[in-house]
């Protein structure tokens, strides 16, 4: 059996790593899974690592990534690295999309405060609608009822078979860093792959995972 994507509901890693080994003992194939928001922690990471190859299957979505690709913040004047280093230089840890949202989130509230000369808030309201701010967040910009509009990253779980340990950005293309493996190869393709690299009849001579 063979679908395109199949969304998994569960929170746990323990229960997608229960539901992805069933499905290769079942056979059911799909060329992606879609993931809730686990990819980005320890525990996933710890799994593929240990040899949990299925989950290089899941694409999960992000706003940022500290290996954000994207140049210098035109208010910040910071990359995404630049401000991985002050934070951790700060507080001692990685900083997850939310931290880099909240400042995010300040340098647009500065820059309109700037544009606007003045803190009435009816003014600086005014140049946060009109605002088109580049960072290295992302592009901010705020829909006519005031919520940020800006387009989320598609990224590809790690792969411990090709020695990548971080999940990737693979979507927009211009700020990916990682190839976008898409429709991946059958769970026996890819199980042949890594076991013997060596693949023939319900192996698969090839994979159909391309860019």
């Amino acid at each position: 059996n063979n679908i395109t994507i199949l969304e998994l509901l569960v929170s746990r890693v323990s229960q997608i790593r229960t539901i992805t080994e069933i499905m290769e003992e079942l056979q059911f194939n799909v060329y992606a899974l879609i993931g809730p928001a686990r990819v980005f922690r320890s525990d996933f990471a710890e799994a593929v690592e240990s040899g949990w190859w299925q989950g290089s299957y899941i694409l999960d979505s992000t706003p940022w990534l500290p290996s954000s690709i994207r140049g210098p913040g035109n208010f910040s004047n910071m990359t995404s690295q630049e401000f991985v280093e002050e934070y951790e230089d700060t507080w001692g840890e990685m900083p997850t999309y939310l931290a880099a949202a909240q400042f995010a989130a300040f340098c647009s509230l500065a820059q309109a405060i700037e544009s606007a000369a003045s803190l009435r808030h009816e003014d600086v309201a005014a140049q946060l609608r009109n605002m088109s701010l580049y960072e290295f967040y992302a592009d901010i910009s705020f829909g006519p009822t005031g919520p940020v509009t800006m387009q989320t990253i598609v990224v590809q779980a790690p792969s411990a078979s090709d020695n990548v340990t971080t999940p990737q950005a693979v979507f927009p293309f211009q700020e990916a860093t990682a190839r976008f493996i898409f429709p991946r190869p059958t769970w026996a393709q890819q199980r042949c792959r890594i076991t013997t690299r060596e693949c023939s009849g319900n192996g698969g001579g090839t994979t159909r995972g391309t860019s």
